[in-house]
């Protein structure tokens, strides 16, 4: 009788079975076996066995070949975890022992490494068979190469991501276009409007300083023609009024200079700001105040009106409020890309409640009557150093002095 060492372990054909229909049997199973090693191939599919007693693995001819390996070549379960790939180790490890003790099955995808190196994805398939007293004796189940498969869907993700990013892009780029329009329709708004409120600054100018020349010269004529009869009361009148005329006149170009600040710009050059200073101090020709310029104020680059402007709003405003005698230091120290400006006074000071009101326009701290002041210099000083990327501060307390600083661009921007 003849016996088939693969798939008989030790047995021999039912009796009555004839040395032909033996023949015919084993050319059957023969024939079986080769369909099923064909279909294996042909699906990437292998089929194995693992021996729990024995932790002997048996495993199909397409096994060995996904895996790489030659045939002849025992292998036990250690070895199959060592194939594993070691992000996949554990988690494999983890699922096998489980299905074990539950005496249940598991799928799950993993990747394994060929001898040489090369990683492939398995589609792995595994349920434990119990003996009759239900005690776990094998595992069997089956592993499908479906790198090919793997490869197509990360294609097909990388496809569908560029054209995501494609379309994310276009409609970007549309969103930019749109605002781009918004803009543009926005600028085209602020400068029709800059423009009337420039028209409107200067028509208002002019029709107000008319009427107050007007006033300033009847007020001369009447002290003119009636010197010799007018009280001293009528004097010191006429004397107010002709004060809160000027005072008009200097809120009238203050609101003006407010109004072009941070719009009307030069081209940049080179400024000494040394040179600048002391020409601004000499124009404000302070009687009794004391002004001491650092040596070595800096040179930048910048549009030289707005920085003058500063400088004689923030020297104007220690020598006014100062006192006589007031004595004035300005100074400069570096700020990374920025020169910190300052001009300091031993004045009365400003009190910590009012060093963010001081900044706004039309404030003033005393009356106007006792300190001549339009309550637009220091609110003029922010929008000029503001327009070119700077910050102003003050520090100072009520009776001891006060340093008002601000920041100033070594170079000044493009666009500014």
């Amino acid at each position: 009788m003849t016996k088939n060492p693969r798939w008989h372990d030790g047995g021999t054909f039912p009796l009555g079975v004839g040395i032909t229909d033996a023949d015919a049997l084993v050319a059957e199973l023969q024939r079986r076996e080769e369909q099923l090693r064909e279909s294996q191939r042909i699906a990437h599919i292998g089929s194995w066995e693992w021996d729990l007693a024995t932790d002997r693995v048996e495993w199909s001819e397409e096994l060995f070949r996904i895996w790489g390996l030659d045939p002849g070549e025992p292998f036990s379960y250690a070895a199959y975890v060592d194939r594993l790939q070691p992000d996949d180790r554990e988690r494999m490890q983890k699922l096998v022992t489980q299905a074990i003790e539950t005496r249940g099955s598991y799928v799950v995808e993993h990747r394994i490494l060929l001898p040489d190196g090369t990683e492939r994805w398995i589609l792995g398939r595994g349920s434990v068979v119990c003996d009759e007293h239900g005690t776990p004796v094998k595992v069997r189940g089956t592993a499908q190469d479906i790198t090919d498969r793997r490869n197509a869907e990360e294609r097909a993700l990388a496809l569908f991501r560029e054209q995501y990013e494609r379309e994310r892009a276009e409609r970007e780029r549309e969103e930019l276009r749109c605002r781009a329009e918004e803009l543009a329709t926005l600028a085209a708004a602020l400068e029709r409007s800059n423009r009337e409120l420039d028209a409107f600054a200067y028509a208002a100018s002019h029709d107000l300083r008319a009427p107050l020349r007007g006033i300033a010269n009847l007020a001369q004529w009447i002290e003119e023609d009636l010197q010799d009869s007018l009280s001293d009361d009528t004097r010191e009148m006429l004397a107010l009024m002709r004060n809160r005329m000027h005072r008009m006149e200097s809120l009238i170009e203050g609101i003006l200079q407010y109004s072009r600040a941070g719009r009307a710009h030069e081209q940049p050059v080179s400024v000494d700001v040394g040179r600048l200073v002391r020409e601004t101090v000499d124009l404000l020709a302070p009687d009794s105040a004391i002004v001491s310029v650092q040596i070595d104020l800096p040179v930048v680059i910048s549009e030289p009106t707005p920085l003058r402007q500063v400088f004689q709003n923030l020297i104007g405003n220690a020598i006014k409020h100062g006192g006589d005698g007031v004595q004035i230091e300005i100074e400069a120290t570096e700020a990374g890309a920025f020169w910190e400006f300052s001009v300091s006074d031993n004045g009365p000071g400003v009190a910590a409640e009012y060093h963010e009101r001081i900044w706004g326009i039309f404030q003033t701290l005393e009356a106007r009557d006792m300190v001549e002041g339009t309550g637009i210099g220091l609110s003029l000083v922010k929008k000029l150093v503001e327009a070119q990327g700077g910050q102003v501060g003050v520090t100072s307390s009520a009776g001891s002095g006060a340093r008002f600083w601000f920041l100033w661009r070594k170079r000044a921007t493009s666009g500014v």
